[in-house]
């Protein structure tokens, strides 16, 4: 087992003065069968009220709102995880990981790519070619897209950020048949999020 810890700050400035600002914030590691969280704190500023729960796929939520007036938003999460071997736990819902969504429709450009390059004789070899191939046919290019970029506009333009591959794997996936899901957070050694695919 190790243990990490974590820091993560976000600070966002509005143009103009805001009151009763309502927030949502997925800023702390869950508590898993991979992972446990042992230490956590949760900074807003302004304060404001805060409460914590979970979503429904168990991802830690904290929420709240600040009444008062600011043009500046930040929070800081820090704390103590301890990882131990990574393990897929079971999904009694995966076929809805199999469901195109907005930011994963196939194009039938997409669709015919996965006739080309889906092979292998299970779902997991099935997976990896298709990865393969967006490694080969995308440009890794920073800015070249934005949070609201979906996996068709990024393939047909070619290029676009880590997001963005994951984006274009589940969709082509979910296209074979093969149930992905979107997952983020930190990879050791590397200052901001990254995304990346389970499947």
């Amino acid at each position: 087992m190790k243990k990490f810890i974590y820091n993560y700050q976000t600070d966002i400035h509005f143009s103009a003065d805001i009151s009763r600002h309502s927030f949502l914030l997925r800023s702390m590691p869950c508590s898993n069968i991979c992972q446990q969280l042992h230490k956590h704190n949760l900074l807003v500023q302004p304060a404001g009220i805060i409460s914590f729960g979970t979503d429904n796929w168990g991802n830690a939520i904290q929420y709240g709102i600040i009444h008062d007036s600011h043009n500046v938003f930040s929070f800081n999460s820090s704390g103590e995880v301890e990882l131990q071997e990574y393990a897929v736990p079971v999904q009694e819902n995966i076929e809805l990981f199999k469901l195109q969504s907005n930011l994963t429709r196939c194009s039938e450009v997409m669709s015919a790519f996965v006739k080309e390059y889906c092979s292998g004789s299970n779902t997991f070899d099935k997976a990896i070619s298709l990865a393969q191939r967006i490694y080969d046919y995308m440009l890794y290019v920073p800015g070249s897209t934005a949070v609201e970029t979906t996996a068709e506009n990024a393939f047909t333009q070619g290029r676009g950020v880590c997001q963005d591959y994951a984006h274009i794997l589940i969709a082509l996936c979910r296209e074979a048949g093969i149930a992905a899901r979107y997952v983020n957070g930190f990879m050791q050694g590397e200052g901001a999020t990254h995304a990346w695919v389970e499947i």
